[in-house]
């Protein structure tokens, strides 16, 4: 009796995105939780366990009613299809509510953001069981085993897919994983403190020295230049240093994205990046700047 591996890799593709989802969900939304809304360990510990209280009901409760459930494209393939669409739509919710609290915190943001994680998990819950059960009904019982195999290979390689694309858009967060992991293994049995990862420490919250800001485009200006090397809309740059190379409390936030050169868009004329265009942490009034200085200037 042969395998059918074409068959069994796209029965696998299921179970793919369950484990990069959840190598996602484990790495990303503790960091969300914790520096966006500002939650103490204990709640966002809390709201990360749901997960686990939830799949014991879903679990069993959608894989037995897939068993019962009789549609022209089978068993199991309703609740993969609905529970990815699902769970793809409120994915992407999560990110604008993230932005969104950035922008201007609020109760209710908060809380839009907890129901959306909420139903994801609902939504990831509907299929996890169907497409598990999947493979046992498309595959004769002799060669289950090594259709199995394949199922878990599939698994390991969605994990390892999220971990590549998170090593490219989060290298820091790689970075402390790999710390961490390193000394897991060195002291198992100590709490370890990852002193380099730590926010900076500030010495004053009022400016002793001049900050200078470059916003681009292309070369890195050399210290004491703070670079800004993204221009989108609300993307944030914390921890400014001022020119005696201490962290200030001065973060910077892009109000509008734009080019570092900003040759207009439609009719509107072409115009120098002025320092107008972002927001500074601290009132104006207690940062020195000189009238018509362009942010890209040196």
């Amino acid at each position: 009796m042969k395998l059918d591996h074409k068959r069994t890799v796209l029965v696998g593709l299921a179970f793919l995105s369950i484990c990069a989802f959840w190598q996602m969900y484990d790495n990303i939304i503790p960091l969300i939780l914790t520096n966006t809304f500002h939650l103490d360990e204990t709640i966002s510990g809390a709201i990360m366990a749901a997960d686990n209280v939830l799949a014991l009901f879903l679990l069993p409760f959608f894989g037995a009613l897939s068993d019962r459930t009789s549609t022209k494209i089978g068993r199991r393939m309703p609740f993969i299809l609905g529970g990815t669409a699902a769970a793809v739509i409120l994915m992407n919710l999560l990110p604008l509510f993230d932005n969104g609290y950035a922008n201007g915190a609020s109760t209710g943001k908060l809380a839009m953001f907890v129901v959306t994680l909420g139903l994801l998990l609902v939504a990831m819950g509907t299929y996890r069981s169907p497409a598990v059960a999947l493979m046992p009904d498309v595959t004769p019982k002799p060669i289950r085993s090594r259709a199995n195999a394949i199922i878990n290979l599939m698994g390991a390689v969605g994990g390892i897919s999220y971990l590549i694309v998170a090593a490219v858009l989060y290298p820091q967060v790689v970075k402390i994983a790999q710390n961490a992991a390193h000394y897991a293994v060195q002291k198992p049995d100590e709490v370890t403190d990852l002193v380099d990862f730590k926010q900076p420490e500030i010495s004053d919250t009022d400016l002793k020295a001049p900050i200078y800001i470059d916003f681009g485009p292309t070369s890195l200006s050399a210290t004491p230049w703070n670079n800004i090397t993204s221009h989108q809309e609300s993307s944030t740059t914390s921890w400014i240093k001022d020119v005696e190379n201490n962290y200030t409390n001065i973060g910077v936030r892009v109000l509008d994205g734009f080019t570092a050169t900003h040759a207009g868009v439609g009719s509107e004329p072409a115009s120098p990046v002025m320092l107008s265009a972002s927001e500074a942490a601290l009132p104006p009034e207690e940062i020195e700047t000189e009238p018509e200085t362009e942010g890209a200037a040196e």
